[in-house]
């Protein structure tokens, strides 16, 4: 096979290297990388044979291998509970459609074979928690602006929530990634599943990176990554880790006292709810989070199912 580039995402690979390890290269995030990873190993593993020699098997036997390994993690166990849950499943087929497309992508294989295989009904509820405007107001009082790091925390919050930024996205933004676009000032960045997303920034987000910059004697001609840790041992030489803002988010919320299972996913799905109870559409929804699919938008969804019935919306015939 001769050495090609072809692009995957928005990256260009060179074809003819190992195949697993230049999949793994190209996806975005650390912890996207190792959780493929681990899934498509337990793969092969499960069907015996090394990636390298998936081209021995013809694709009906690829698509039964991939059917059995699904039926084999999802069955019920003693009758009552499954031995992984679906959402859990579902992002293992993902992980095996999504390599296999890679494959197609390096004229590996001449077709997916596994596109047409089914994943498991992923329960609509999602299972974690989001914020009440009142415990999300109580979090962003706690911050202590006069400070560098409170400065930092609150861009960071702002980013979260307003934006409906993931917490790699967040840890990855660059301050050229700020620019004009139109009438609007724009946050441009890729994020999950290498989409391109455009978030216009609201006025009280472009203060707060500004106030955050303007602390770190930068500002927005500056470039590198916008979020520093400023720990002892790194004193603003490295870019902030998604994993210190899990835990930047989880200090803030035993310092509110909130109890609820609050990670930094919860400000996306607070930021769903209130949009969608202040009449946002899906659509414009869909816009902010950057889902295709207004399932996933709907799991999202936390407003009051009665307080917000559309019975309020109807007028009365008495």
């Amino acid at each position: 096979m001769s050495n090609n580039l072809v692009t995957y995402g928005t990256t260009a690979i060179q074809t003819g290297g190992n195949p697993l390890s230049q999949f793994l290269a190209g996806q975005l995030t650390p912890s996207t990388k190792r959780a493929y990873q681990t899934d498509i190993k337990l793969f092969f593993e499960f069907i015996g044979i090394t990636p390298d020699k998936i081209i021995t098997l013809n694709p009906s036997e690829i698509y039964s291998a991939v059917i059995q390994y699904r039926d084999s993690i999802s069955k019920v166990k003693d009758g009552t509970s499954y031995i992984l849950n679906a959402s859990t499943v579902a992002r293992k087929m993902t992980a095996i459609k999504t390599y296999f497309e890679f494959l197609v992508k390096l004229g590996i294989i001449n077709k997916n074979p596994v596109s047409d295989v089914k994943s498991p009904s992923v329960n609509p509820d999602s299972t974690s928690e989001g914020l009440t405007l009142s415990e999300l107001k109580s979090i962003f009082n706690l911050i202590d602006i006069n400070f560098l790091i409170g400065k930092r925390d609150k861009a960071i919050l702002s980013l979260m929530y307003h934006c409906a930024m993931r917490r790699n996205e967040v840890a990855k933004v660059k301050i050229e990634d700020i620019r004009p676009s139109g009438e609007f000032q724009v946050i441009h960045f890729i994020g999950k599943r290498n989409k391109v997303r455009e978030i216009p920034l609201k006025p009280e987000v472009i203060q707060a990176l500004r106030d955050y910059l303007t602390a770190t004697d930068r500002d927005f001609q500056s470039k590198g990554f916008i979020f520093l840790s400023h720990s002892n041992r790194n004193q603003g030489t490295d870019n902030l880790t998604a994993e210190s803002i899990y835990y930047l988010v989880k200090r803030y919320t035993e310092k509110a006292k909130i109890t609820k299972n609050i990670t930094p996913h919860s400000f996306r799905h607070t930021a769903v709810t209130v949009a969608l109870d202040n009449s946002a559409s899906y659509r414009d929804v869909m816009n902010l989070t950057g889902h295709s699919d207004t399932r996933l938008v709907k799991r999202y969804d936390r407003g009051d199912k009665l307080k917000n019935n559309a019975t309020w919306k109807l007028p009365s015939i008495n």
